[in-house]
């Protein structure tokens, strides 16, 4: 289902106006209107909803945010902000199922170094070396501000330890970055110890010497990985999250 017509369904449900619904979400009325006509009216642009409006979306309309999110058609794109949602590595959430009406509309499309092995969303599991990589092609209008990037891999997830953010077979699209010094708290991080890989929101916790990898899940088995200073030494950046698609 589209987005716009679960808004309308909803509204015609409940028997609410643009209006009502904008109240009972906390957005205006225009942002209402756009949505439901997937059009940003002053841009002209498909509307991309930032996942604080989804959070605020699925709390008005009383759905889980997961549930919410996976209802959502393939081609629906949502647009991760830093600020309220704690993940400044994120900008987007593209789900790729069933998305020919975005892709015939892109002329261009861009290769990208895919690693078709999960790496682990739960905890840390092993991946083995690959001595070559394939590429993937994707539309560059799906890639927005990384199209063309060749520095961007992918590699898809095992797990439910980031449900809140993607799920088991997702894929993820990552830069690297040098160091983690240019890494802020809650970061999404691909890391590596030991040639154990995992993905988690990465928090450097200098009151206490030590590094944590946070998972973010609706499933409570899944808890923080700790690690000293000293352990934490021989842990490898591999790339930060910038975007998550479905079903590539």
């Amino acid at each position: 289902m589209r987005l716009s017509q679960l808004l309308k369904e909803y509204r015609r449900e409940h028997k609410l106006s643009q209006q009502l619904l904008a109240d009972k979400i906390g957005v205006s009325k225009q942002y209402i209107s756009m949505l439901e006509n997937e059009r940003n009216s002053r841009s002209g642009n498909p509307i991309a909803p930032s996942v604080a409006t989804m959070k605020k979306i699925s709390e008005g309309l009383n759905i889980p945010i997961n549930t919410l999110l996976t209802q959502l058609d393939g081609d629906q794109v949502i647009d991760f902000t830093s600020n309220s949602t704690n993940m400044s590595s994120i900008s987007n959430n593209i789900n790729f199922a069933n998305n020919n009406t975005i892709i015939d509309t892109c002329q261009n499309y861009s290769s990208y170094t895919y690693i078709p092995i999960g790496v682990s969303a739960g905890a840390l599991k092993t991946i083995e070396g690959l001595s070559e990589l394939p590429t993937i092609q994707l539309p560059d209008c799906m890639m927005g501000n990384y199209a063309g990037n060749t520095d961007v891999f992918i590699m898809h997830v095992n797990g439910d330890s980031m449900n809140r953010l993607f799920n088991d077979g997702d894929s993820i699209m990552c830069t690297p970055l040098p160091s983690f010094s240019h890494i802020e708290n809650g970061d999404v991080v691909v890391v590596e110890l030991h040639g154990e890989y995992t993905v988690k929101h990465f928090f450097h916790d200098q009151t206490n010497n030590r590094v944590i990898l946070r998972p973010d899940s609706t499933n409570p088995i899944h808890t923080d990985i700790i690690l000293s200073y000293e352990q934490a030494e021989e842990l490898q950046l591999i790339g930060i999250v910038v975007m998550c698609c479905k079903y590539i």
